[in-house]
């Protein structure tokens, strides 16, 4: 996968699908660190992006309660200098998704 998008003309994993997943959404939902961390690693990967239910792919870690892809998103936010916690249109956070699942290993 590293060769592919590495390759100058390669931006199929920034494109979304019908449903408006990206390459990293599909990781996310998909439970795979390893992509997750090399894309969330490129300088033009969209962590914001949004599927069209709204959900970005750190959403859909954290509602999967993938401990390892959260960790992995989070980080890459922090790196990016990007607010991890922003609220969806209903006014909730990856927080408010972990309380729901009453997940506290994410939630710490």
């Amino acid at each position: 996968m590293q060769y592919f998008i590495s390759l100058p003309t390669c931006d199929n994993f920034i494109k979304t699908s019908g449903s408006g997943f990206t390459s990293l959404h599909i990781a996310a939902i998909r439970g795979n660190s390893k992509v997750l961390e090399l894309l969330s690693s490129l300088d033009n990967c969209d962590l914001l992006c949004k599927s069209s239910h709204g959900l970005t792919a750190l959403r859909i870690a954290v509602d999967n309660e993938y401990f390892d892809c959260t960790v992995i998103l989070v980080s890459a936010f922090k790196n990016k200098g990007i607010n991890f916690n922003c609220p969806d249109e209903y006014g909730d956070t990856i927080l408010h998704s972990a309380c729901y699942k009453n997940n506290l290993k994410i939630i710490e």
